[in-house]
C-alpha cells in the first residue's frame, strides 16, 4: 500500500537531511585525517627531499573528497532506516516506522490501519527542527581546521629540502646542457670512434647527479 502524502513528505525530507548529515560529518573526518597526517608526511619532507610529498597530500585530498560524496550518494538511507531516525529523534515513539512496515502488506486490519493513520496525522505537523546538526562537533570541525592550517603552513613556506631539490635540479640541468653539447659535437665529427667516445661521456652525464 503506498505511503500518506504527510509521512512520504516527512520521510523525503528527513532523507534529505540525513544524507547532508552524513555527507557533512564524512567529508570533516576524511579531510581531518588526510590533512593530520599529510602534515606529518610534509614535516618529514621539509628536511628529506621528497618531491612526490605535496603532490601526494593534495591527490589524497581530492581521493577522500570524492570517495566519500561518492559513498554517501549510493549508500542514502533506505526508508526504514530514515523512519527509524525520525522516530528517534522526533519523539515518533516508533509511530513512523510502524506505518512503514505495515504499509508493506497489501491488506491492514482495522488496528493496523488506525496505526497508520495515527502516524499520518502525526507526521502532518512535524517539522526537522532538533532533528540534528549538518555539521559534526565544533570540536570535530576545529581539529580539521587545525590540520589543514598545519599541512598549509608546512607545504607553503620554503624549506632546506626545498633548496636541495632546486640545487640537484640546477646541477641536472647543467649535466643535460653539456651531454647535449657533447652530442652535437659526436654528430659534427668524422671520426666514428671519437664520436661514440663522445656520446659515451655524454651518456656518463646524464647518469651522474654531481658536478665533479
Amino acid at each position: 500500500m503506498p505511503l500518506p502524502d504527510s509521512i512520504r513528505s516527512l520521510l523525503a525530507a528527513a532523507r534529505r537531511r540525513l544524507t547532508w548529515m552524513r555527507l557533512g560529518r564524512r567529508s570533516i573526518a576524511a579531510i581531518g585525517v588526510v590533512a593530520g597526517l599529510g602534515a606529518i608526511l610534509l614535516a618529514f619532507a621539509r628536511w628529506i627531499v621528497l618531491p612526490w610529498a605535496e603532490p601526494l597530500v593534495l591527490g589524497a585530498a581530492v581521493v577522500a573528497v570524492v570517495a566519500v560524496v561518492a559513498w554517501t550518494m549510493l549508500r542514502r538511507p533506505s526508508a526504514v532506516r530514515t523512519a527509524l531516525e525520525v522516530d528517534q529523534r522526533l519523539g515518533g515513539f516508533d509511530r513512523v516506522s510502524t506505518a512503514v512496515e505495515l504499509l508493506r502488506r497489501e491488506r491492514l486490519q482495522e488496528l493496523e490501519a488506525r496505526q497508520v493513520d495515527r502516524a499520518a496525522a502525526w507526521s502532518e505537523a512535524r517539522d526537522l527542527s532538533g532533528f540534528g546538526r549538518l555539521l559534526p562537533s565544533r570540536a570535530a570541525i576545529y581539529l580539521t581546521v587545525l590540520a589543514v592550517a598545519a599541512a598549509l603552513v608546512l607545504a607553503i613556506p620554503s624549506s632546506p629540502a626545498d633548496a636541495t631539490l632546486a640545487e640537484r635540479e640546477r646541477i641536472s640541468q647543467i649535466l643535460e646542457d653539456q651531454a647535449a653539447e657533447l652530442e652535437e659535437a659526436a654528430r659534427d665529427i668524422d671520426d666514428e670512434e671519437l664520436a661514440d667516445r663522445l656520446r659515451d661521456i655524454a651518456e656518463d652525464l646524464r647518469n651522474t647527479d654531481t658536478l665533479d
